[in-house]
């Protein structure tokens, strides 16, 4: 049975054992959970609603996180979809940070822009600087819907470092888009001082039955999906 229960700032995701196709498409499976869809904006107006709504889906099972985005926009046009070099910031992009010690200090980055390119590193100094160099084992798919587009992530507990002792992690939620040059956190952020992991939420009851190797490896392969419906001239 899947339970997912939700405090400000607490997520305790559901435990699955029908894991999700890494496709893109909205399996039954996140239909059975509450997605997080209470963002703040912090730029260019701080701690002031989204212009456009965002929902988000956190699954595990033993050996994986997953994560599930619906990013939702009044201008499907509007979405800047941009090929560029992995580990780029370019057009629109969601991304999660993940701290797995608790030590508010460092934390895995995993970002996905809206033509499927991937960036990843880990996070320094409360996230004043970031190591690009990190490529981790992840797996990521990109859908383009009437709606805006959706993003799914698996991160394999492997490729994450952990203390086993550790039942929860540090979590946010990032989303930027890109016609209104606009950041959208999950939890508050300071305009000043930009992203923290000190600023972090927490991802609690996480159990993983595998030990985490930190792997990396070589090359990175991208999936994207796209699915254009037409009707009385709408996209």
């Amino acid at each position: 049975m899947l339970f997912f229960l939700i405090s400000r700032f607490i997520i305790i995701p559901a435990y699955t054992t029908f894991p999700p196709v890494i496709d893109g498409n909205e399996d039954s499976v996140y239909n059975k959970i509450s997605p997080i869809s209470d963002f703040f904006q912090y730029l260019p107006f701080s701690d002031t609603l989204p212009t456009e709504s965002t929902h988000v889906y956190f699954l595990y099972d033993r050996n994986n996180l997953y994560v599930f985005f619906k990013c939702f926009t009044k201008d499907n046009k509007g979405i800047e979809r941009s090929i560029c070099s992995r580990d780029s910031w370019e057009g629109d992009h969601i991304w999660i940070i993940i701290d797995t010690n608790n030590d508010k200090t460092t934390a895995y980055e995993f970002c996905v822009n809206a033509a499927g390119v991937q960036r990843d590193g880990i996070l320094y100094n409360n996230a004043r600087s970031i190591n690009l160099n990190w490529d981790g084992v992840w797996y990521s798919a990109v859908k383009i819907e009437i709606y805006g587009y959706n993003v799914e992530m698996k991160i394999p507990f492997k490729t994450l470092r952990f203390d086993p002792m550790i039942d929860s992690f540090g979590l946010n939620i990032i989303r930027y888009i890109s016609k209104s040059n606009e950041y959208d956190s999950w939890t508050r952020l300071n305009q000043q001082e930009g992203n923290r992991v000190s600023k972090c939420g927490v991802l609690k009851g996480i159990r993983p039955e595998v030990q985490g190797l930190h792997l990396e490896v070589y090359p990175v392969g991208i999936l994207r999906y796209e699915k254009w419906i037409f009707s009385r001239g709408r996209i």
